[in-house]
């Protein structure tokens, strides 16, 4: 969900030439499969594509293609922080998704709503989560 949602933000800012975004897992359970129904509903609601949005699971060029991998929740840090050890490579920016704007009201970790059915708050969470990282992206690009 999050991977359209910024892809969407991106694309509203016309920054889709400068900023590339895609989303991996750390386990391979639905390889090649697009986004959960209940994704695909919250999004259509909200007008945002999920197209050309399939799983895959978190590779090791993925920490050189990208300036910033994020994760939903800290299970998922550790398991990225692990896959990084293993490949002795040194992420440059590895965070919690929500990291910037936890302390604003919003939980430090986004809940998989496969597992609880809340699409819609994940929605939300992942909604002001890519906004903040986005803001952050501009911000970042203009102190260059």
């Amino acid at each position: 969900m999050a991977d359209a949602v910024m892809r969407h933000q991106v694309k509203l800012a016309g920054l889709e030439k400068i900023v590339r975004v895609d989303s991996a897992g750390t386990g391979g359970w639905h390889q090649g499969e697009t986004p959960h129904e209940g994704t695909r509903e919250v999004l259509r609601r909200y007008g945002v594509s999920d197209e050309g949005i399939f799983a895959r699971k978190i590779e090791h060029d993925d920490f050189h293609r990208f300036d910033r991998i994020y994760v939903m929740d800290k299970s998922n840090l550790k398991d990225v922080e692990h896959f990084a050890r293993k490949h002795q490579i040194v992420p440059s920016h590895l965070e919690l998704f929500m990291q910037s704007i936890a302390a604003r009201n919003y939980p430090l970790e986004v809940p998989d709503p496969y597992y609880t059915g809340e699409f819609d708050l994940v929605y939300e969470l992942v909604t002001a989560g890519c906004t903040a990282i986005l803001a952050d992206i501009i911000k970042s690009s203009h102190n260059q």
